[in-house]
């Protein structure tokens, strides 16, 4: 694997959803005080945490729709996720900030669950589409294992999603639905351990 972080992944997936211009009238919410820093509007970014400990995040798609979500642990819970349905035309969903650290339970060594509601926290900015239910189970799997470093930035739209640090991961299978969407099967998986990765997502 290259010098890319273990959002590697997440990398991919938004390189492919650089074609689709993101709505930039994002929700503006008051910050809270304590970590993670939401921006004001003459700032550039938009939401930045580290991340260290449990991370997990999956890709999937079809001619239909195509999707992506990663979850990491840290100085908060960061959750960013992705879905453009084309059949039937067209639905879209994107998000990202804090989610309850309770909501992730597990061990990345076999096991991590991830369940939440992204409208009960006034700190989640909704991009496009409803807030909801977002509830999914990572199993590992052996088919690959890998470290990583460095640094990675990709742009989507009006936002840089950026991040640098070291990880460690495996392969894993996902099930789940995002905000009413379905991880359809087969997907790309991957769950393991963060360590100290800065992660920031800019507009």
């Amino acid at each position: 694997m290259n010098a890319a972080s273990s959002l590697g992944g997440l990398m991919l997936l938004l390189a492919a959803f650089a074609c689709r211009n993101l709505s930039t009238d994002v929700p503006r919410r008051t910050a809270r005080d304590d970590a993670p820093v939401f921006a004001a509007a003459t700032q550039s970014t938009v939401f930045h945490f580290v991340a260290r400990g449990d991370f997990a995040n999956v890709s999937w798609g079809s001619n239909t729709v195509f999707g992506f979500v990663s979850v990491s642990t840290g100085d908060t819970l960061g959750l960013f996720y992705q879905v453009t349905q084309f059949d039937p035309c067209c639905s879209f969903a994107t998000g990202f900030g804090p989610a309850s650290a309770s909501d992730f339970t597990g061990n990345a060594a076999s096991k991590l669950s991830f369940n939440t509601n992204t409208c009960t926290d006034p700190r989640f900015i909704t991009v496009e589409g409803p807030c909801g239910l977002i509830s999914i189970e990572f199993d590992k799997t052996s088919f690959f294992s890998a470290r990583s470093e460095g640094t990675s930035s990709t742009t989507f739209g009006n936002f840089t999603f950026h991040s640098v640090g070291t990880s460690e991961g495996s392969s894993a299978d996902a099930t789940g639905t995002v905000v009413g969407f379905p991880i359809t099967s087969p997907n790309f998986g991957q769950m393991g351990t963060n360590h100290n990765v800065q992660i920031s997502i800019s507009r």
